[in-house]
């Protein structure tokens, strides 16, 4: 099972769309996927179903806050199972934990039970709280091939727990200053984070904990223009090249379009779906949402391909 956070500082940078494509195309290949959203505004959630599905069969007892809940409370850590929903797109099936509004409480009593008397107290308090989503990802190990978490644009607990649960991130970005930018940020706070579980594991001798050990799996051009139809303008080309020299940048970019990336879109069988199970076998020809649409699922391989999985 391979753990993935699609995360950057910088909103509108299309991390979402990301996340719920590349999840939708692994899914219609044949693995087996569970895709986790950690942003309180639901939008991944809503990349698969309507709200109104949402608010009266799932909001109340079937969200990632009622995974979190217990640990503010000091309980037993839960298990993720019972918050699984399952989603079926024809022959098409994935699974999904949705998210929560008042996920922005819970992290705000996470970050109060890092207190103590003490050095060892403070250490336990941090690598307890940081550490929780990974052993209930643990026994989901023989179910899912994929697992991909939706990260919020902060660096809360949640979202520690989630890298810390994680083998790669992946950082989709436009190709924009303030964007950018937010890459270089990111990769500065993981390694702040990286230190941080460090010395506290230091301070805990004996413990169990782990050090922080996921790898960045790429940065992933978003949101892009093209020239002559088929190149990144001059300016995105310019940043794109700065990135190339700092971080391994997925070649395949994702053009800028409302219409495919900017509505809720529908399956033939009515389903409230991503982009590239909405135009599945709906498409062909030269036509510009064929290209896009083809130019997301070559990206969606390279992805695939680099962290190992790669069916046919």
């Amino acid at each position: 099972m391979k753990t993935v956070s699609v995360i950057n500082f910088k909103g509108g940078v299309g991390k979402t769309t990301l996340t719920a494509n590349l999840g939708a195309y692994a899914a219609s290949k044949g693995y087996r996927v569970l895709l986790i959203d950690l942003d309180p505004q639901n939008n991944l959630t809503f990349n698969f179903m309507t709200r109104a599905e949402w608010e009266s069969k799932l909001s109340q007892n079937k969200t990632i806050k009622n995974f979190f809940e217990p640990v503010v409370e000091g309980k037993e850590l839960p298990s993720l199972r019972p918050l699984i929903v399952k989603k079926t797109f024809g022959d098409v099936r994935l699974d999904l934990i949705t998210s929560h509004i008042n996920l922005i409480g819970i992290d705000i009593k996470l970050s109060n039970l890092l207190g103590g008397d003490d050095e060892k107290v403070i250490a336990e308090n941090y690598m307890k709280t940081i550490s929780c989503l990974k052993p209930a990802l643990s026994t989901l190990e023989y179910q899912y091939d994929l697992v991909l978490i939706d990260c919020p644009v902060n660096f809360n607990f949640t979202v520690k727990s989630a890298l810390y649960a994680s083998d790669y991130y992946i950082a989709p970005t436009k190709l924009d200053a303030m964007s950018s930018e937010g890459i270089y940020l990111l990769g500065r706070l993981i390694d702040s984070c990286r230190d941080e579980c460090r010395e506290y594991i230091n301070k805990l001798e004996g413990s169990s904990y782990t050090p922080l050990s996921l790898k960045m799996l790429g940065v992933v051009p978003m949101m892009a223009h093209v020239s002559k139809g088929k190149t990144l303008i001059d300016a995105e080309l310019g940043f794109f090249h700065k990135l190339e020299a700092d971080y391994e940048v997925f070649p395949q970019f994702v053009r800028d379009n409302t219409t495919i990336f900017g509505a809720e879109l529908k399956d033939k069988f009515g389903n409230v779906v991503p982009a590239v199970l909405a135009y599945s076998g709906v498409l062909g020809g030269l036509s510009m949402k064929a290209k896009i649409i083809a130019e997301l699922q070559l990206l969606c391989d390279q992805i695939l391909g680099r962290m190992g999985l790669s069916k046919g």
